[in-house]
C-alpha cells in the first residue's frame, strides 16, 4: 500500500446475529483474484512456482 503495490481479493463475511442484534459468530473467507485451476489439464495437478499471497 505505502510502496505503491496494489493487491485485491474476493471475500465474504459470514455473520450470525443474536436475537438482541449482537454478533454471535463472525467468519471471514478470502480468495486471491489471481487464481487458477491446477487440475484443468487432467487429474495430476500442476501448481505455479510462486508463494501464496496473504491478504
Amino acid at each position: 500500500m505505502d510502496d505503491g503495490n496494489v493487491e485485491a481479493f474476493d471475500g465474504i463475511s459470514l455473520i450470525e446475529w443474536t436475537p438482541d442484534d449482537k454478533i454471535a459468530l463472525l467468519k471471514e473467507f478470502g480468495c486471491n483474484e489471481n487464481r487458477y485451476d491446477p487440475y484443468k489439464d487432467g487429474t495430476i495437478p500442476h501448481f505455479r512456482d510462486e508463494n501464496a499471497k496473504w491478504f
